[in-house]
């Protein structure tokens, strides 16, 4: 099965933009395709394969998971998905605190509603971390990047995460479609 939505923690936060500007002005010669942009920032819970069948009941299944508000986080650091000298993800992850703890129960919460059922895809560990970026955005042939210099950089942001939901796979520039969302 392939996959074509995925369950994701949404955020927003001012911060963001001056990290990823501060980000940027530091790495001069990266090639811009592969920086993911401020509007597709998430957490991902899990990937599913879905037939419009299936959309209802999932979208039905969010609508009826408890939550408690708004949870503010923080995101701290750069760090290598596949770790060593090189790879084909950058991401940021959550500092250890009270929100990322908080976060950590609800991502969990969310995925048992799921985690059973045949479309849901994603078996591993819920790993929360926002991916920065990705090489398979690169023009012309996906290669890894040297991490060196990029996780020395600092990166810090405050976050609000607001609503977690289901969106289709495959972003544009202006975002991943969300097919439904529950406000935290």
């Amino acid at each position: 099965m392939s996959p074509t939505h995925f369950l994701a923690l949404s955020f927003k936060g001012a911060s963001l933009q001056h990290q990823y500007e501060s980000l940027l002005a530091a790495l001069p010669k990266l090639d811009r395709a592969i920086v993911r942009p401020l509007s597709t920032l998430h957490f991902t819970l899990g990937v599913l394969s879905l037939s419009p069948a299936h959309i209802t009941d999932v979208v039905h299944k969010l609508h009826a998971i408890p939550h408690a508000g708004a949870i503010q986080a923080n995101l701290s650091g750069l760090h290598s998905m596949s770790g060593g000298d090189s790879a084909h993800v950058v991401y940021t992850a959550l500092r250890e605190d009270e929100g990322a703890r908080r976060l950590q129960a609800l991502g969990e919460c969310i995925r048992s509603a799921f985690v059973d059922m045949d479309y849901f895809l994603d078996k591993r560990p819920l790993h929360l971390h926002c991916t920065v970026l990705n090489t398979r955005y690169a023009k012309g042939r996906r290669r890894r990047i040297a991490t060196e210099d990029i996780l020395r950089l600092p990166f810090e942001a405050a976050v609000e995460i607001d609503a977690f939901g289901l969106f289709e796979m495959g972003a544009g520039y202006e975002g991943y479609t969300c097919i439904a969302s529950v406000a935290i």
